[in-house]
């Protein structure tokens, strides 16, 4: 019995790290961005779009504090790029 009661805390733990924390968003280059937003809806935002098929979005996470911006060109993944601070996407070179 203390056995399952020991697993049951253990598995609550580890769930609630990840609703608190957030999931690590689910990428790899070259992926389409509607593919990207389906599979991340909940852990990434639009940041910075521009007319010529360029669209940045960002994800947070706040276990480790750091920024992940995901650069989409022509619809597709192209970069992958981390920060400190929420605008450090306006330093990256495209």
């Amino acid at each position: 019995m203390k056995k399952v009661i020991l697993i049951g805390l253990t598995l609550v733990m580890f769930s609630c790290k990840t609703l608190l924390y957030g999931s690590d968003p689910k990428f790899s280059l070259g992926m389409l961005e509607t593919e990207f937003v389906n599979k991340n809806k909940n852990s990434v935002d639009l940041v910075f779009g521009d007319k010529s098929g360029i669209n940045i979005y960002q994800s947070y996470n706040s276990l480790r504090g750091v920024y992940r911006f995901f650069v989409f060109q022509n619809e597709k993944l192209v970069r992958y790029e981390t920060g400190s601070y929420a605008d450090d996407y306006k330093l990256i070179h495209y």
